[in-house]
């Protein structure tokens, strides 16, 4: 499946004469291959950040029991549909960055990012809302399992308050990664997954059971995203709208 479209990809580049012709020198390849790595490895190791932390979330619902395991599971694929959206925006916030970025644009970036940060905590609302309403019948749909159907249900009602701030969270990284600062990306998705997420799971859990732990999640995401839409915003400040 990847081959024909990394073949696509090539032709439409060429076909846009986006790629030099001929193979470049061993010179000119470091330098190009040190300009993609240096954002690519961050971007890399906080791609694989992400599953740990899951892991370890996986591994604290594993003390509430088999059935918050099979719940956390069903609930998590629904969690990336719902998330789509969100990666979208992620995936045109790098090159418009980017872009904008080297133009000395930074106004359009902060623009730019003011209407997707309304987007996204407005759709979260709606998704939230669908959630909350058809969570019961989407955990029917899954099984037939009482016990795994209220674990559903509680994700559902629970951690999509939170998905408009996660999805901050993913558009800050993109476009901190477009501006030429994949530490600043890193550092996000650190203090989201690994520095507040898994110890606010913990905690929840050790408090109130099961719904804890999908509380900690939320509110790690609210907490982080906060954080990330002012930096994002603080690091696209022009001279004019710093003293405004």
């Amino acid at each position: 499946a990847w081959a024909p479209m990394l073949a696509a990809t090539i032709w439409r580049l060429r076909s846009y004469g986006l790629l030099a012709e001929g193979w470049p020198t061993p010179a000119r390849f470091i330098v190009s291959a040190r300009r993609i790595l240096h954002v690519g490895l961050p971007a890399a190791g906080t791609n694989t950040i992400i599953p740990v932390s899951a892991a370890i979330v996986t591994g604290i619902l594993a003390t509430q029991g088999a059935t918050a395991v099979a719940g956390f599971g069903v609930a998590g694929r629904i969690e990336s549909l719902a998330m789509v959206a969100f990666f979208a925006l992620s995936a045109i916030m790098n090159p418009f960055a980017g872009q904008n970025a080297g133009a000395g644009r930074l106004d359009r970036i902060r623009a730019a990012m003011k209407a997707v940060f309304a987007f996204c905590l407005g759709f979260g609302a709606l998704l939230a809302l669908g959630l909350w309403w058809a969570g019961p019948t989407i955990a029917r749909a899954f099984t037939g399992d009482a016990a795994v159907q209220s674990v559903i249900v509680a994700y559902l009602t629970i951690v999509p308050v939170s998905f408009g701030a996660a999805g901050i969270i993913a558009v800050a990284n993109s476009a901190f990664n477009g501006l030429d600062r994949p530490g600043a990306a890193v550092l996000i998705s650190v203090a989201r997954t690994m520095l507040v997420n898994v110890p606010a799971a913990w905690l929840g859990g050790r408090l109130f059971g099961t719904p804890g732990v999908f509380a900690g999640v939320c509110a790690a995401n609210l907490l982080v995203g906060a954080w990330a839409a002012w930096w994002v915003w603080r690091a696209t400040a022009t001279p004019a709208s710093s003293r405004s």
